[in-house]
């Protein structure tokens, strides 16, 4: 499934290029399914997805599962 989830991402990434840093209703639906993924142990994320990640954990409160990873 990792290899079917990476074009995924990687159009995830150029789209997150394009837009600001508000936090809009796109927000409640790709963060969830991001820090979902943050527990997958060999799931890599560009710097711009892990950025935008870690932004909208702090902003929300809610942490990430990288620590968690299997």
């Amino acid at each position: 499934m990792l290899v079917e989830l990476e074009p995924q991402l990687s159009l995830l990434d150029e789209w997150l290029e394009t837009r600001g840093e508000d936090i809009d209703i796109n927000d409640f639906i790709i963060f969830p399914t991001l820090r979902s993924l943050s527990i997958v142990e060999h799931l890599s994320f560009s710097t711009n997805i892990r950025d935008y990640m870690e932004r909208i954990a702090k902003t929300s409160n809610i942490n990430l599962l990288f620590d968690q990873a299997k």
